[in-house]
């Protein structure tokens, strides 16, 4: 081998790297040890079947499913109608898309600060309703935070996920063509008929993507929860379990099996929607 084909062969060597020792040796270790007590004793499926028994796992896991797909279904939405509302051309539509591009590059931290500061009791809109005399006190204001419907969570997954998404879905819109549009047009077909029927079947395979990558990173996101959650997450429970729970206790080695757990399932939905998405492309292509 010469050397322009070992540099050819260079970086697949460094992202196989990376893989094995930031994801396949993690794992492989959390499996390990999910299948033994705090003694090193052999207890097989225990720590998972005392996991899914946990009454504090089965409410984590509702929270977290239920904060995951309310936050996909809204920000889907909500991407597809920016992104339609951006697609032709306007005064300022540059500046649309720089903001848009500027806020995809906030990190989760970031935008669960800035949610907190923004609409917290003590945020930014509790203070302008209580100088514009809306509210008479601060503790008036909507708790949207410290509540266990996660609403400031779904916020936050929202503002943190549209403008990356309706960016994505404006890049599909860009390039496909608009005859059949405008022959529907023609022809007396209203706006909804042909977003509905035109469209939006243009669009599966971007929203099934998009999708995956939502779902991963919000089924499995640790600082949105602790930041801007009052409930545990399957993450932040597994984390708990993991820090602050003694290593004699059951519960601490539950922690490696409810990481499984959340690896297993993640990777089975996002394996689904992907599957989707390609039978999509595939089928907008023929």
């Amino acid at each position: 081998m010469n050397r322009r084909n070992a540099m050819d062969l260079l970086p697949a060597l460094l992202s196989s790297l990376v893989v094995l020792l930031l994801f396949i040796i993690p794992v492989l270790y959390s499996i390990k040890e999910s299948l033994f007590d705090y003694r090193g004793t052999f207890v097989g499926f225990d720590n998972y079947l005392n996991a899914l028994d946990d009454i504090y796992f089965q409410d984590a896991f509702i929270y977290t499913l239920r904060i995951t797909l309310i936050s996909i279904v809204i920000t889907m939405v909500s991407a597809v109608i920016l992104a339609m509302a951006i697609r032709k051309t306007f005064i300022g539509k540059r500046l649309t898309l720089f903001l848009l591009q500027f806020d995809v590059s906030m990190p989760a931290v970031t935008c669960a600060s800035m949610m907190l500061i923004a609409f917290s009791q003590t945020g930014f809109t509790s203070s302008l309703f209580y100088n514009l005399g809306l509210i008479s006190s601060y503790s008036e204001f909507p708790n949207i935070f410290i509540n266990p419907n996660g609403h400031g969570l779904i916020l936050s997954v929202v503002w943190m996920f549209i403008p990356y998404i309706a960016l994505s879905f404006l890049a599909v819109l860009h390039s496909i063509s608009n005859d059949q549009e405008d022959q529907a047009a023609t022809l007396g077909v209203s706006k909804m008929k042909r977003f509905i029927y035109i469209t939006l079947p243009s669009l599966k395979s971007s929203i099934a993507y998009t999708s995956v990558l939502c779902f991963a990173c919000v089924f499995g996101s640790f600082e949105l929860p602790s930041l801007v959650g009052r409930e545990h997450s399957l993450v932040t429970l597994a984390y708990y379990y993991y820090s602050d729970v003694p290593l004699m206790m059951p519960e601490h080695m539950e922690s490696y099996a409810i990481s499984i757990i959340l690896f297993i399932i993640t990777m089975v939905v996002s394996s689904i929607l992907m599957y989707y998405s390609l039978v999509s492309s595939r089928r907008n292509d023929q």
